[in-house]
């Protein structure tokens, strides 16, 4: 492959990588915690829509019990978006390598997005060429 057609090749994969960050980003995700008690719907910038409580938690409920409650609640939509942003990068350069290179995918959530880094090996896994 020659370096120009290489360069249309990331060019090509850079761009299908950003729609999919802004899929991701406009994706609402509803994540249901303590048998459903405590509903939470978040976008996947890790913008929080709603908090839906059910009543009879907040009857039945002591302030710290429903302070753990919810912490555990927030803290499995946020990793919900985050897995989901991680299978976008494994599906996108499995996509871009075929399946037939190793590769790694970084899902950062340090930054004010979600994004990935894949990392490939230009050798095939077969070691026959690059």
């Amino acid at each position: 492959m020659d370096f120009s057609k290489l360069m249309q090749e990331a060019n090509k994969m850079q761009r299908q990588m950003q729609q999919a960050q802004k899929e991701l980003e406009e994706t609402l995700f509803e994540v249901e915690s303590s048998g459903g008690a405590i509903k939470i719907s978040i976008y996947g910038n890790y913008h929080v829509e709603k908090i839906d409580i059910d009543e009879d938690l907040v009857k039945d409920a002591d302030k710290e019990m429903l302070e753990d409650m919810l912490l555990v609640a927030m803290n499995d939509a946020l990793e919900t978006v985050t897995e989901e942003a991680n299978k976008i990068g494994y599906e996108t350069a499995m996509r871009w390598t075929k399946g037939e290179h190793a590769f790694i995918v970084a899902t950062h959530v340090d930054k004010a997005h979600i994004h990935n880094h894949i990392i490939y090996n230009s050798t095939t896994l077969s070691c026959d060429r690059k």
